[in-house]
């Protein structure tokens, strides 16, 4: 698979993880054997390559969630909340 243009790249409507996977293997990311492939034939494995060679990219992933952290429910520390009842 060659690397895709820019143009094509544009064109990647991401919706599904599945499309991440095919987007690094449009940017040169496929190996000659892939693991864990995704229905569309792209493989988890080159998804995973663009973000080891691109640490950029988690940096951005991660400030994503942390400035979107508000719209997910963390659970609660459970350990906590039982110490406290033990001692009272």
């Amino acid at each position: 698979m060659s690397k895709a243009t820019k143009s094509e790249v544009e064109d990647v409507q991401l919706r599904r993880s599945e499309d991440l996977c095919k987007l690094a293997e449009m940017l040169g990311y496929r190996r000659s054997f892939g693991q864990l492939q995704c229905s569309n034939g792209a493989y988890v494995s080159s998804l995973l390559d663009f973000f080891d060679d691109n640490p950029g990219a988690m940096e951005a992933l991660h400030e994503w969630v942390v400035d979107h952290i508000d719209a997910y429910e963390l659970p609660e520390d459970d350990e906590e909340e039982e110490d406290d009842s033990e001692e009272g």
